[in-house]
Formats: structure tokens, sequence, C-alpha cells
């Protein structure tokens, strides 16, 4: 049976580089996967969806977010805000 999502990444290592992927069906585990492939600079090979590449409107949306996910992270320890107000002042997802 097919994991709904798969997404291929790769670490970079000093002469090459190695692929991983990840399966999951919950969609919350699979921004979770990217925001931590985003916050190491690994790099997003693909990101499939029912055994198909994403169309990049969806697949761009899925990014977007987990990039602001990061963002919100980040704000919260720079600043030392609490989530609440990093949603409130920055309008970004905690």
């Amino acid at each position: 049976m097919l994991s709904k999502y798969h997404v291929t990444f790769s670490v970079p290592m000093r002469r090459h580089s190695v692929s991983h992927e990840y399966r999951t069906d919950d969609p919350v585990a699979c921004e979770d996967l990217l925001v931590e492939v985003l916050e190491r600079g690994y790099r997003v090979e693909h990101l499939m969806h029912e055994g198909v590449e994403m169309p990049q409107t969806q697949r761009d949306r899925m990014l977007r977010s987990a990039a602001c996910i990061l963002a919100a992270k980040h704000l919260e320890r720079s600043l030392g805000l609490d989530e609440a107000e990093v949603r409130h002042r920055f309008g970004l997802p905690g």
C-alpha cells in the first residue's frame, strides 16, 4: 500500500550527498519533516502525494507553510516570544 506522502531529500556530505526517503499518511508529520529539512538546509528532491509528484502549486503551498513555521520558531527563540505573540505580531503560525 502506498503512503499518502513521500518525501525524498538529500544530505550533503564532503564529496557527495546521501538521499533519504520519508513516507507517511499524516500531512502534519510530512510538514514537520519539511520544517526539519529546511532548517538543516537539505535539498528536497521529490515531494509526492499518493504515488505521483505533487503539482507545483500544491508543493509550493506545503513548502511555504513549512517555511512559515520555521520562521515563527526562529522568531520565538531569537526574540524570546511565545507562540501567540509571534502569531499576533508577525502573522505567522506557531
